[in-house]
């Protein structure tokens, strides 16, 4: 092959060259990801020490080089001298692909597993293969017990310790470092600690002369003195795995469902850093760093690399990707067929259905059921305008009762009653269906309903369409809007749920195809009928009129109650842009700008690709909370979230002095505590939510809903048994 390439210039070989002649240790980290290759360079700089960065042959197939060529970059960076280094390859084929394709200073060229004489052999072969590519290497006589990842124990090959012909046999190989093995192991040393025949080490040392430089294995549970030992005796290069990851690896299992990702990561560096300096400190490898080093060597600064960029960020998107579905295809994997659907229960779809409202799309759900209301208005309104003029078109009859009774053609009134609407529908969506909460809440919704039914005010039709809203409007919205759509499965576990919830306020189904023919086979197949009816429903009942027009405009106005009045009319364009064509027929809104609907696609198109790709999901801790789980001090729960008045919201230094509390003020509007009790800070209690008429009242009506709804048999049972 001709003459060998001169190894004088491998970086590997200067740093322990340096070492031995200084009387010091170099640490030789094993990492595992780009925290772990920022940590230990980062603690090196601090610590103006040399390093080596090591990993295993499972580092470079798991990630086909990706971390050695991450960690290279970072080395090349350092502001102080730092070697690459792949340790205990045993895999032939591995050694000549890592020599030939990836920046390695020094390979560990591992033939232990073979017998002696062939693994001299080989590890003849090999080191030459390497050093033909610049490459220096390292090879470990006698036995050195216990197995490190991916490497196979050796625990059954001959000898023990490393003898004086074995390091004449390993030196004749041309290796340039040797890994005696004087009674260190891989792994535990158990409760007596390492027991090391150091005058054997000092024979070697003796031995070598100068020839190959002398490597430590198997530090885990060294005492720093013993390290401080084998140092004196000789040893330039300390490999070290669990001494300096084992606190990250508790960080990990401590905190992995406690912190955002990001503080996660930088937590993790901060882990890996302290370790690792700890080791610098306390095996002598923390010395000034010596002459023998060049200038172009130590004036290296890290300013950012980009390898390390784009590997993290790879691996960050990857990340997302795989987390953003994670919900979504494990509803798919625990019901994988149309068939399968039958076997669902309530209190699956329950948890599937608030897993969605709280965690998976917050925003458009709350956004969705608001903008439902715009339907429920002019649904109610239909009510009264027919009994009066005994006319069956339109459903602008509700809007002209609202305007009359000024419910909602006043901000604070209609501020009031969107707030009570939303209070009860949360407690009951967001409680165990066998909550007394949500028990509660399914009892005052009904009792509020049942004066208008019971005197023929309100059809069984006018229910079943509201019903309908509350459940299709966040499907479609989140359709339109969010970053993916709601799936089958997910649409199963809603009609399953609002299928039990219609029946809980006695809402007759018989305006349905399948009523009395059978049933449905599924929640899926009950909510598609009922979109079906609610469609043609619409079809026929929403026409335009005047008082729909003004109560629209006032619940618009509760939307953009804390917007500043400048942005009011772009605001009321996108409103309007959001609305479907019959809807915005119906409350004679104006059709939006080109512009408006332009910047509104533009926005959700953003939005979507932003969410999707590049957000992580939120997690449960950081889900959107609605309420107080428990009673406050006055025997009261409180709401944590609001639009235009602070109804019902505890007024914490928080929600008073908060960022969004000052915008709030800014443009006039009211933060929880203002106005003293008007917002009744104090909470809630369900018995006086609703229409100040019926505050407190219902007791005895909302008692025998409760008893019934105790009794419910349906929580744990399967659809098709219902």
């Amino acid at each position: 092959m001709g003459s060998l390439p001169d190894l004088t210039q491998n970086k590997t070989v200067r740093i322990l060259e340096d070492a031995e002649r200084h009387g010091y240790g170099v640490i030789a980290s094993i990492v595992y990801n780009v925290e772990h290759i920022l940590g230990v360079v980062k603690a090196a700089e601090n610590k103006r020490s040399p390093l080596i960065i090591q990993v295993f042959p499972w580092q470079v197939k798991f990630s086909d080089g990706l971390l050695v060529r991450t960690a290279a970059d970072a080395a090349s960076r350092a502001s102080v001298p730092i070697a690459i280094h792949l340790d205990h390859c045993q895999d032939e084929a591995l050694v000549k692909l890592a020599a030939e394709t990836l920046p390695f200073d020094s390979i560990m060229v591992d033939m232990s597993h073979h017998e002696k004489a062939e693994n001299l052999a080989k590890t003849k072969e090999l080191v030459s293969y390497c050093h033909a590519r610049g490459i220096a290497t390292e090879a470990e006589p006698g036995r050195i017990e216990g197995g490190e990842d991916g490497v196979a124990d050796t625990a059954d090959m001959e000898g023990v310790l490393t003898t004086p012909e074995e390091v004449e046999e390993f030196i004749a190989t041309g290796v340039d470092f040797l890994a005696p093995a004087v009674g260190n192991v891989h792994g535990e040393y158990g409760p007596k600690g390492p027991n090391l025949d150091f005058a054997r080490l000092e024979k070697i040392r003796k031995q070598a002369n100068g020839r190959v430089r002398i490597v430590l294995h198997g530090t885990n549970g060294f005492p720093d003195d013993v390290t401080r030992a084998c140092i004196t005796k000789g040893v330039s290069k300390i490999n070290v795995n669990k001494l300096v990851l084992e606190d990250w690896n508790t960080h990990m299992r401590e905190n992995a469902s406690q912190m955002l990702l990001t503080q996660f990561m930088e937590e993790g560096v901060k882990h890996v850093v302290a370790m690792q300096e700890h080791q610098m400190d306390t095996r002598m490898s923390n010395v000034s760093l010596h002459h023998s080093f060049s200038p172009s060597e130590m004036a290296h600064v890290i300013v950012g690399s980009p390898a390390i960029l784009l590997c993290a960020a790879m691996l960050y998107l990857a990340l997302v990707r795989t987390l953003r579905y994670n919900r979504s295809n494990a509803v798919k994997r625990e019901y994988p067929t149309r068939e399968s659907y039958r076997n669902m229960t309530l209190e699956e779809a329950w948890k599937i259905q608030s897993r969605l409202a709280e965690v998976e799309f917050p925003t458009v759900f709350s956004s969705s059921v608001f903008f439902a209301l715009f339907k429920v208005f002019l649904a109610i309104d239909q009510v009264e305008y027919r009994l009066t003029h005994h006319q069956t078109y339109g459903i602008p009859s509700v809007s002209r009762l609202l305007a009359a009774t000024g419910q909602l053609t006043n901000v604070r009134t209609a501020s009031k009653r969107a707030a009570d609407t939303g209070v009860i529908l949360t407690e009951v969506l967001l409680h165990h269906p066998s909550d007394p909460r949500a028990i509660d809440g399914i009892a005052r919704m009904s009792f509020l309903h049942e004066r208008y039914r019971r005197t023929g005010k309100i059809s069984d039709e006018d229910m079943l369409y509201t019903l309908s809203l509350f459940v299709l409007e966040p499907v479609r919205w989140t359709k339109r809007i969010d970053w993916r759509e709601v799936n089958e499965v997910e649409r199963c576990a809603m009609g399953t749920y609002w299928c039990w919830l219609g029946e809980a306020m006695d809402i007759p189904y018989t305006a349905l195809k399948s009523h009395g023919s059978g049933g449905w086979a599924n929640g899926l197949h009950f909510l598609d009928e009922l979109e079906e009816w609610s469609l043609g429903y619409e079809v026929g009942n929403m026409v335009s009129a005047e008082t729909n027009k003004a109560v629209a405009k006032h619940t618009v106005d509760i939307a953009l109650f804390n917007i500043p009045k400048v942005l009011h009319a772009v605001s009321f364009d996108l409103v309007s842009c959001l609305l479907e064509p019959r809807l915005r027929t119906a409350i004679m809104f104006e059709r939006p700008s080109l512009l408006a609907s332009l910047a509104l696609k533009v926005i959700v198109a953003l939005r979507k690709l932003l969410v999707r790709h590049f957000f992580l999901p939120r997690p449960y801790f950081l889900r959107k909370r609605w309420f107080s789980d428990e009673l406050n001090a006055d025997g009261r729960f409180n709401f944590e979230q609001y639009i235009a008045h602070p109804s019902y919201i505890r007024p914490t230094f928080y929600k008073r002095w908060s960022l969004n509390s000052w915008l709030i003020r800014m443009v006039g509007g009211s933060v929880p505590g203002d106005q003293g009790a008007e917002y009744c800070p104090q909470g809630y209690i369900i018995t006086e939510l609703g229409p100040d008429d019926m505050r407190g009242k219902g007791e005895h009506d909302m008692q025998a809903t409760r008893d019934r709804l105790s009794r419910n048999g349906r929580i744990d049972c399967p659809f098709d048994r219902w």
